[in-house]
């Protein structure tokens, strides 16, 4: 009787540690592919960032780096505004509340293409 109220106990320590393995290969995969994306986006000549509905940074490539003398480190989820300073802000606002204006609300991405404008 024992052995059979234990069953399901090992099936669910079973079923626990198929997850647990999987959730370690998913999270190995997105750590390769962002080291890849970092890799590609690092080396083009061109300043790449994503930006949230808040014009927060999320994502900054090495040419940020270069351009704005501005380390990921210290610019990562801070505001244009506060990375920037505000006339640097005030030159793109324009272009970021189009670029999320034309996005689907439920979106939280949107593209724009911004002039070079080195702060």
């Amino acid at each position: 009787m024992l052995l059979r109220l234990l069953q399901p106990l090992a099936r669910l320590r079973h079923h626990v540690h198929e997850i647990r393995r999987q959730r370690l290969g998913i999270e190995a995969q997105t750590r390769d592919s962002e080291r890849r994306l970092k890799l590609l986006t690092d080396h083009v000549p061109v300043v790449i960032v994503y930006i949230d509905r808040e014009h927060r940074y999320q994502f900054i490539n090495a040419t940020f780096e270069k351009w704005f003398g501005r380390s990921r480190k210290e610019s990562m989820m801070q505001s244009i505004r506060d990375v920037l300073g505000e006339e640097a802000y005030q030159l793109r606002e324009a272009y970021l509340q189009r670029a999320f204006q034309t996005s689907s609300r439920s979106s939280t991405t949107a593209w724009a293409t911004i002039p070079a404008m080195h702060s």
